[in-house]
């Protein structure tokens, strides 16, 4: 590292610098702390105001093999009974099971005997919890409680920031309540075949994957982007009456990656169904980076917050990211390139390639020889070959 920083090759000094820390990281986490067969689970607890969390330091071999740290928001309180679920559901499917578990917090005789009761008959081990109130096992369990403590600050100060630039957000867009459950919606094609709608959802402060959902639009001919937005909306706003499911639940807003027309079909939409939820274009700039946000008649300018700023083009970025990786699985899942790999030196991927390239059979038919020669991984005699096959030898 020194070497390379006298060199002035910085960025070479800055992995080094990177591999080093990770190795200190790594030799802190492994640390000896007790004799060799020993092995045990410790679970710190720390019980703030605003959140809680625990902490868990796996103990193998006399040797500290890993930390987790669990935290849970205002709105779930952790008492005995919800400790001791925690305990249970932290050890389903686990096969490693050590013989003694140390805790910081107690629990009454009936929750711990309880815990002990469920190891024994779910992973027939028999595990002893204990309160250590002095000595290295003490000392572990003060470790993980500093640990929760410190999960719970970095917590609050992410949940801060978030709130704090969905505060600023509300504020600029007039709405009513902070946004917790955000929909963000994109619009992505191939020409007229292989329509996706693609569904993002930001929700208590973080991206929520196991929401996400795209629509492969089934109703719209041409390329009516105005008409496919109608389409996905109304097919996941209709789910909203189910009894359970992400669809089930009411988005506090809807963002759309598209300006005042897009705008003003949705909300056509959500009056035709009785629905009130505040919806919003994201407006892009010549970069294609959203530089402002609009309703059906005007635009509200987000320049000037930074925050909200970065905030709306991570989501404008993850949303089309989303919806083209579906729209282009789509269209490799209905290729038809068994035609194209008939030709000589063309194999899948080539096949693939071009497909990908024009957007039907019919538009590689009617393409020039140089713009196949153009496709990826198309040589010049592979894009000879291509186009003699659809032209029977004979350049037109």
């Amino acid at each position: 590292m020194l070497a390379y920083a006298e060199e002035e090759r910085y960025e070479a000094a800055m992995r080094c610098r990177n591999t080093i820390r990770a190795l200190e990281k790594l030799s802190e986490t492994q640390k000896v702390v007790s004799s060799p067969d020993d092995n045990r689970d410790i679970f710190g607890l720390y019980a703030g105001e605003l959140a809680s969390s625990v902490s868990v330091l796996n103990v193998r071999d006399g040797v500290v093999m890993n930390k987790s740290d669990f935290v849970f928001g205002k709105e779930k309180l952790l008492d005995d009974s919800g400790l001791g679920s925690f305990l249970c559901e932290y050890y389903r499917g686990k096969g490693d099971i050590p013989p003694e578990i140390c805790l910081s917090f107690s629990l009454d005789e009936e929750e711990k005997s309880l815990v002990e009761q469920y190891l024994l008959n779910t992973a027939d081990v028999r595990a002893t919890l204990r309160i250590p109130e002095r000595g290295d096992k003490k000392v572990l369990c003060d470790i993980a409680v500093n640990n929760a403590e410190q999960a719970v600050l970095q917590y609050i100060k992410e949940t801060e920031r978030s709130d704090s630039t969905l505060a600023t957000l509300a504020a600029l867009l007039g709405l009513e309540v902070l946004p917790e459950r955000i929909e963000v919606y994109d619009i992505s094609n191939l020409g007229k075949e292989h329509k996706t709608a693609g569904m993002i959802v930001y929700e208590d402060g973080k991206l929520k994957r196991s929401d996400y959902r795209s629509f492969l639009i089934k109703s719209v001919e041409g390329t009516d982007d105005y008409a496919c937005m109608h389409e996905a909306l109304s097919r996941r706003l209709s789910h909203l009456s189910d009894e359970s499911g992400s669809f089930s639940e009411l988005p506090d807003l809807l963002l759309l990656d598209g300006g005042r027309g897009h705008v003003s079909v949705v909300k056509e939409l959500l009056a035709e169904m009785r629905l009130c939820i505040p919806v919003f274009g994201m407006v892009k700039d010549d970069f294609h980076k959203t530089r402002a946000l609009c309703t059906d008649t005007e635009e509200i300018n987000i320049a000037r917050h930074q925050a909200v700023f970065v905030f709306l083009y991570k989501l404008q970025e993850e949303v089309h990211r989303y919806t083209v990786s579906k729209m282009t699985s789509a269209k490799l899942k209905t290729l038809k390139s068994s035609s194209l790999e008939q030709i000589k030196g063309i194999g899948a991927q080539k096949a693939k390639n071009l497909l990908l390239a024009f957007e039907s059979m019919e538009e590689l038919r009617a393409a020039e020889l140089s713009e196949i020669a153009r496709v990826k991984g198309i040589r010049e005699s592979d894009a000879r070959a291509v186009y003699d096959f659809f032209h029977g030898g004979k350049e037109e």
